[in-house]
C-alpha cells in the first residue's frame, strides 16, 4: 500500500535508489517548509516529459498523429494540440 504522506513515500524512493541520507532529509525538509500544512495538488501526468516525447517524435520526422500518439502513451487529440501550439 502506497504511503499516506507523498513525502515520506519520496524519502523510501529516494533512499531505496541510493540518495545520501543527508542530500534526502535536505530535499524533504525543504519541501516540508515550502509546502506543509497546504493541500497541494500531484499531477498524475508528467505532462513536460510527454511534451518532450511527442517534439521528439515530431522532429523525428514521425508523420502520424496516431503513431506519436501510441508512442508518447497518449490521445489523437493532444498530439494535435501540442503540434499546433508548437506551429
Amino acid at each position: 500500500m502506497a504511503e499516506l504522506d507523498i513525502l515520506a513515500a519520496a524519502d523510501t524512493l529516494m533512499r531505496r535508489h541510493g540518495i545520501e541520507p543527508g542530500t534526502v532529509r535536505n530535499i524533504i525538509s525543504k519541501l516540508r517548509e515550502d509546502y506543509g500544512g497546504g493541500q497541494v495538488y500531484v499531477r498524475a501526468l508528467d505532462r513536460p516529459a510527454r511534451d518532450a516525447e511527442i517534439q521528439r517524435l515530431v522532429e523525428a520526422g514521425v508523420q502520424s498523429s496516431e503513431r506519436i500518439a501510441k508512442a508518447a502513451g497518449t490521445s489523437v487529440a493532444t498530439v494535435r494540440r501540442r503540434r499546433s501550439a508548437w506551429l
